[in-house]
């Protein structure tokens, strides 16, 4: 190792000193020492070893360019005596005291074929014999960088050797040349040294061993850095009777090596981010500007890490141009120019612009009822802000990546404008994380995977918990994509539903008018349907208040103020307080947010009126009547007496109570009626009423008699705002003690098969029917 290193300083100083490595254009050095030829002597063995020259182990026959040669020629001696190759073993010293030792001598001649074409001995231990030759193959027997390493040492002397070397000297320094390669290959001397050229100077004074020197050590050095560059070397092997003869040769095409560095434009895009990948990109080197297919010499391709495999050029400019773009970038368009010069390095830089998706709009809002994106009465699409997370991944569709552990990169909130949209940018931005953006600063939003949620509901609607998850998938090779559509979000107005029922009735009461308050102090008067519902949409911020004001006749006003005040995050909250005296409401937050208030108006109160007569149409004053809660006649509810006009009015009697009449006081002269077991008559009393249907029954001992009984002893009068029902009472002559009971009365009651005395002004009676307007 210690002549290794040796050897390269020595070929580097050398390279340094002459520049071109032309040493011959130096002046000469005196021959090297025997300590200096040793260490040349292993310094080229150990090149050759690195280089790899050798014999093929099995011959395949490898296609070549025609050569320049007949497949069998003469072989003879062109010219004789053109100088002596000596074999010096320089490790032994000889007897005479010389330290070194000759080992062989040949006095040589020039070699070539009949017509003067110079060949070189291919093996020394074989003796020349003149005569017909057969050309073979040498890749038959030395591998590529054998004939590679003949052909450079050929073609440095020829560019670099001293002009004043004669022709035979020319001949003698290549066949050296052709020998310390196959030695190498054969090891035919093992360390010894092949010289030519002992104390003989060239035409121009220099010493020949000095310029044999140069030429195996410089020569060798160039060769191992330019062998590669000679892809066409060749050598022919003619065999026949004796030594064999071989040619060689090649062209030298320089060689260089380009390497790409491809990066991320937009890293602030891409690092870290799955879906962006600097592997996989194929950049086309071309040796013409046109990008024609058929001037392309190769294709660089990145890893992971942006960097290319190594091209292997020959020297000369080339063009560059990306022709794959790798996963989630856009194909970039640049051209690039890059320069090979021999045995160096070139490299060349590409910046890819990662795909992005530039949102208009990222949302919309709609009216759910209505589907179109414009509000409902006084309530705006302007507030709604919505919570918007980037994750860097594509996962199945509409899978919220957060269940599945994945962390949001990123997380705006947008608030909506006007119209209820927002887009992707700082105009609709409220807070949050920085905004991606691409090259030019527009706002973007890289390939992945984004959820959109509604985290505050704009003034008069509902807040819409969905979560929508949206994806950006790459497209294309551009570097906006269009893979984002806008998303609509649907808004579930904020509304009152005022349901108005009759009391205890499942009966829908239309037309009752409410004044509706809003927050800002307007007052508006709003009325139930022919479904006796009312809705108000879009509730304003603030406290509301509504009073009913105006029923239909029969039904008394429910005298409860509803109020409740909706709070800016459209919470609703009750403040009113329900007393059931003033008419019974309900209301209740649903679990959407919204308000239901169920109201019940109570029924006009009805008169009675009890006429007392005898059977002479006579009215009676004086009579008590008395009304009773129950059956038994225990609890008093009123009671009064007939005046001179022999009637008596009860008023504000409660519909669908049922009440129980009897007569407590009978005028003078006469006595209060009983039935067959002496008890006094009672008549049980109620009455049926819905005004939304015009339906009023007045019921006397279970009979029902309608607005059409306006005559008879049981009938109905009145308006429909004030209902009244009447019963005659009629006292009959024919009796010891007048009755002022009705013997229809009595009849009614009593059994079948009682003789009854009939009046004298017993009203004909009338099928009874129900009268609904």
């Amino acid at each position: 190792m210690k002549r290794i290193k040796q050897l390269f300083s020595f070929v580097l100083i050398c390279a340094t000193v002459l520049g071109t490595l032309s040493v011959y254009a130096q002046e000469p050095k005196d021959p090297p020492s025997v300590e200096e030829k040793l260490q040349m002597a292993e310094d080229i063995r150990e090149i050759l070893r690195e280089v790899g020259v050798g014999t093929v182990e099995g011959y395949e026959e490898i296609p070549r360019a025609e050569f320049a040669a007949k497949s069998t020629i003469y072989a003879q001696v062109l010219e004789a005596n053109v100088g002596a190759i000596d074999i010096v073993d320089y490790n032994q010293t000889a007897p005479d005291g010389t330290p070194w030792v000759i080992l062989e001598h040949w006095n040589e001649g020039r070699l070539g074929t009949s017509n003067g074409e110079e060949l070189y001995c291919a093996n020394p231990t074989v003796s020349f014999r003149a005569g017909y030759k057969t050309a073979v193959d040498a890749a038959k027997y030395y591998n590529k960088a054998t004939i590679q390493m003949i052909a450079a040492m050929f073609y440095y002397y020829d560019h670099y050797a001293c002009s004043g070397i004669n022709s035979n000297y020319d001949y003698l320094f290549k066949q050296c040349a052709v020998w310390w390669v196959l030695n190498e290959a054969h090891h035919w001397y093992g360390n010894v040294v092949i010289e030519t050229g002992n104390n003989v100077k060239c035409n121009l004074g220099h010493w020949l061993a000095t310029h044999k020197s140069e030429y195996m050590a410089n020569g060798m050095a160039w060769a191992r850095k330019n062998y590669q560059y000679f892809q066409d070397a060749y050598g022919i092997m003619y065999e026949g009777a004796g030594q064999p003869l071989s040619k060689w040769g090649g062209t030298y095409k320089p060689f260089g090596t380009v390497r790409l560095k491809k990066e991320s434009a937009n890293p602030s895009v891409t690092t870290q981010n799955g879906n962006y990948s600097l592997e996989g990109a194929e950049f086309g080197v071309y040796k013409e500007a046109s990008f024609s297919r058929s001037s392309r010499v190769g294709v660089l391709k990145t890893d992971a890490k942006g960097d290319s495999n190594v091209l292997s050029l020959q020297a000369g400019t080339y063009f560059v141009k990306e022709i794959k773009a790798p996963k989630g970038y856009a194909l970039n368009p640049e051209t690039k120019t890059v320069t090979i010069s021999s045995g160096r390095e070139s490299k060349v830089m590409f910046e890819d612009v990662p795909q992005l998706c530039t949102i208009e709009i990222l949302l919309r809002k709609t009216d759910a009822d209505t589907g179109e994106n414009k509000p409902q009465g006084v309530a705006t699409f302007r507030g709604a802000r919505f919570t918007v997370k980037y994750y860097d991944g594509l996962w199945e569709e509409d899978t919220d990546p957060e269940k599945l552990g994945k962390t949001a990169k990123r997380t705006w909130v947008f608030e909506t404008d006007e119209d209820g949209q927002c887009s992707y940018g700082k105009k609709h931005l409220v807070s949050g994380d920085a905004l991606y953006v691409d090259l030019n600063g527009r706002p973007a939003v890289p390939i992945g995977t984004i959820t959109i949620q509604e985290t505050k509901a704009p003034e008069g609607y509902l807040l819409n918990p969905e979560l929508f998850v949206r994806q950006i998938t790459a497209k294309g090779n551009t570097e906006s994509v269009d893979t984002y559509n806008t998303l609509g979000v649907p808004e579930r107005i904020l509304k009152l539903d005022l349901i108005k029922r009759q009391e205890g009735l499942d009966v829908p009461i239309p037309g009752v008018k409410f004044e509706h308050e809003s927050p800002d102090g307007k007052k508006e008067t709003i009325e139930t349907d022919q479904n006796g519902e009312l809705t108000l949409k879009g509730l304003q911020y603030g406290t509301h208040k509504i009073q009913e004001i105006s029923v239909m006749e029969g039904y008394l006003l429910n005298g409860n103020v509803i109020e409740f005040y909706v709070a800016q995050d459209n919470q609703i909250s009750i403040t009113s307080k329900i007393d059931d005296t003033l008419g019974k409401a309900e209301i209740q937050v649903t679990d959407k947010g919204n308000i239901i208030v169920t109201m019940e108006d109570p029924l006009a109160p009805f008169r009675l009126l009890i006429h007392k007569e005898n059977q002479k149409g006579k009215r009676l004053e004086g009579a008590e009547f008395t009304l009773y809660a129950e059956k038994t006649c225990e609890n008093v509810v009123m009671r009064g007496e007939t005046g001179t006009d022999g009637v008596l009015e009860l008023r504000n009697l409660e519909v669908g109570k049922r009440y129980y009449m009897k007569e407590t006081k009978a005028p003078e002269g006469y006595r209060i009626p009983v039935d067959l077991f002496g008890n006094p008559l009672v008549y049980e009393l109620w009455v049926e009423s819905i005004p939304a249907k015009d339906t009023f029954l007045f019921y006397v001992n279970g009979k029902a008699y309608d607005a059409s009984d306006s005559d008879g002893m049981f009938s109905v009068g009145g308006t429909k705002a004030d209902r009244e029902t009447h019963v005659t009472v009629i006292n009959e002559t024919g009796m010891k003690l007048p009755d002022t009971g009705s013997k229809w009365m009595l009849l009614m009651l009593a059994a079948g098969g009682i003789l009854c005395l009939i009046a004298g002004r017993q009203q004909k009676r009338k099928k009874i029917r129900r009268i609904r307007r």
